[in-house]
């Protein structure tokens, strides 16, 4: 039996030798995918980092677009008050035919018109200080016309006899008189 378990231990001594020889490269391969994991693990923080930050810069950049925005908004609105302060002396005239005189003498013609229709006298007239069309020709249609009227009481009066109805005509024309405001101020 002695005879026995010697075998016996040198096939174990062997089998261990065996084995180790199996496992041994196992062992490396694990070692070095452990190493890959912590790898990949040190890269997977880098990348949670790099995205907080990421986050915290998205985030500050949104709260300035906001900022900005807001005040792109109270510009736009200063913008439109100036607009319109600036055009509060001007009024516009839709209808005029386009015949009724030449460029330059548009201003003295609608003074001639506005005195008739205010009932002024020849020496009360002047308030009209520039007169112009605005826009492409239109077949058929004339352009709308901007007066300066320099004369807030006569400019109130022409508005208000506009908004009751009472302009007259000219050349069987009728024509259309309103305060000349700027178009985004008409939408607020």
């Amino acid at each position: 039996m002695d005879g026995q378990k010697t075998v016996v231990r040198k096939e174990e001594s062997v089998g261990e030798g065996r084995v180790e020889v199996i496992i041994s490269p196992i062992n490396e391969k694990m070692q070095i995918m452990n190493d890959k994991l912590e790898a990949i693990e040190e890269e997977v923080k880098k990348v949670k980092i790099q995205s907080e930050t990421n986050a915290k810069e998205i985030t500050d950049l949104q709260k300035t677009i906001s900022k900005q925005q807001e005040e792109i908004v109270q510009h736009q609105d200063k913008l439109i008050q100036i607009e319109s302060y600036l055009r509060h002396s001007k009024i516009k005239l839709c209808g005029v035919p386009e015949d009724i005189c030449t460029p330059e003498n548009l201003p003295q013609t609608l003074m001639s018109w506005f005195g008739d229709m205010l009932h002024l006298e020849e020496g009360m007239l002047g308030f009209v200080e520039t007169a112009h069309r605005v826009g492409n020709q239109r077949w058929k249609n004339p352009r709308d016309i901007i007066a300066q009227i320099t004369n807030n009481s006569a400019r109130n009066e022409i508005l208000s006899l506009a908004r009751k109805g009472k302009t007259p005509r000219l050349q069987n024309n009728k024509v259309l008189i309103f305060p000349d405001t700027p178009a985004e101020a008409l939408q607020r």
